[in-house]
C-alpha cells in the first residue's frame, strides 16, 4: 500500500476520492452524518480559504486502486501548532490496515509541517459512548480524548407559531438591537465586526483541554468564500443581529444546491452583548428565513459540546433533538 497526494486538478481521480469520501460518512449506516457534493469539494481545494492549509491524500491498493482518502485542514496565520486529520477507508475495504496507514501518514505530515497537536473524530452512536470501535482505533494510534460533541436534528417544517413564540420572548430583552438576514455575503460595513465573531468563536466555544487563539478570518476571505459558494451553487444564510453599526451575534447556516438537509454551523454572541438573548434571535430569523427560501429542506443538523448547556437549551426549545456523539480526540507530538 501507499499513500500519495491527490492531483485537486485531476477530475477522475478527485471523483474517485470524493465518492470514497461519500461512501465513508453516508453509507456506512450513519444517516445524520453530511459530506460535501463533489462540485463543493473540488471548489474548496481548488481555491481553498485564504489563510487556511488543505490537503488531501490517497491511500493506494498493491494494485494501484485507491481505498481511502484523507484530509488536512490548519490554519496559515494562527493556531500554528494544531492540524485537523480526518482518514476515511471505503467500507468494503476496511479492517484490512489501510486506515491505521492513512492516519500515521497524515500524522507524518503533519510532523514535517510542524504541527505538534493533531486533532480528530468521528460521530457514533449514543449506545457505543464506551464500545465504539472507533474509539479503539484511535486510542492504538495515541489519541487521546479531547471534548465531545452531541449531533443534534432538527424536523422541518416547524410546528405553526413556534418562532413567534420564541421571538416575542426574546423581543423583550433585544431592544436596541436590529437582526438581518443575509443569503449573498455580508454588507462591507460590517465584514470587520462579523469576522470578529467568527474568528473569536475557537476562544468561546468549549474546546476540552485544547486551548485555541482567535482565527483570522478577514474581509476578503469571506469575499473569496462567498464567491467560492456561488459558483457552486451553495448558500450561507447568515443571521447579524446589530447595534451601534457593529456585528456583536451571528448565527451561520449552510444551503447545499441539492438535497434535503441544511447545517447549523456557528452561533456566537460577543461577550460584552450577552444576556439579550441574542443567540436565540439570530438562530430564529435564520430558521425563518430558510422555511421561507428553501421548503424543500426536510431537516437541520447542528453540532455542540455536550457541555454548552445555554446553546442546547436554546436549540432543544426550537426543537432539536440529539441523535449522536461526536468524540474528538487529540495526539501531542513532541516540539521540534
Amino acid at each position: 500500500m501507499q499513500v500519495r497526494p491527490v492531483d485537486i486538478h485531476d477530475d477522475e481521480q478527485m471523483r474517485e476520492f470524493h465518492g470514497i469520501g461519500w461512501r465513508g460518512e453516508m453509507e456506512d449506516g450513519r444517516p445524520w452524518n453530511a459530506f460535501w457534493t463533489y462540485d463543493e469539494m473540488a471548489a474548496m481545494f481548488r481555491q481553498p480559504t485564504p489563510g487556511q492549509l488543505q490537503e488531501a491524500y490517497g491511500i493506494f491498493d498493491d494494485d494501484g486502486r485507491m481505498v481511502g482518502g484523507g484530509v488536512l485542514f490548519g490554519g496559515l496565520e494562527d493556531n500554528l501548532d494544531k492540524l485537523i486529520v480526518v482518514p476515511i477507508v471505503d467500507p468494503e475495504h476496511r479492517c484490512r490496515g489501510y486506515g491505521g496507514a492513512l492516519l500515521e501518514a497524515l500524522v507524518d505530515r503533519a510532523r514535517e509541517l510542524g504541527r505538534t497537536r493533531i486533532l480528530s473524530g468521528t460521530s457514533i452512536p449514543f449506545e457505543e459512548r464506551e464500545t465504539s470501535p472507533w474509539l479503539r482505533f484511535a486510542a492504538d494510534h495515541g489519541f487521546g480524548p479531547d471534548v465531545t460533541e452531541v449531533v443534534r436534528m432538527l424536523p422541518l417544517p416547524l410546528p405553526e407559531g413556534l418562532l413567534d413564540e420564541i421571538e416575542a420572548d426574546v423581543s423583550a430583552h433585544s431592544k436596541g438591537y436590529e437582526v438581518h438576514v443575509f443569503d449573498d455575503g455580508v454588507p462591507d460595513e460590517l465584514l470587520p465586526s462579523y469576522c470578529h465573531l467568527v474568528n473569536q468563536l475557537v476562544v468561546d466555544a468549549p474546546t476540552g483541554e485544547t486551548d485555541w487563539e482567535p482565527e483570522t478570518l478577514t474581509p476578503d476571505a469571506v469575499r473569496h468564500d462567498v464567491e467560492r459558494d456561488r459558483s457552486v451553487g451553495r448558500t450561507v444564510l447568515r443571521a447579524l443581529a446589530v447595534k451601534d453599526g457593529e456585528a456583536v451575534a451571528h448565527s451561520d447556516m449552510l444551503l447545499r444546491p441539492s438535497g434535503t438537509r441544511a447545517m447549523q454551523w456557528a452561533t456566537l454572541v460577543r461577550r460584552d452583548h450577552r444576556g439579550h438573548r441574542l443567540g436565540a434571535a439570530v438562530k430564529v430569523a435564520n430558521l425563518r428565513r430558510l422555511q421561507e427560501a428553501r421548503p424543500d429542506i426536510t431537516d437541520v443538523v447542528t453540532q455542540n459540546a455536550e457541555v454548552n448547556e445555554q446553546m442546547i437549551g436554546i436549540n432543544e426549545r426550537l426543537g432539536f433533538r440529539a441523535t449522536a456523539l461526536v468524540p474528538e480526540f487529540v495526539r501531542v507530538l513532541p516540539a521540534g
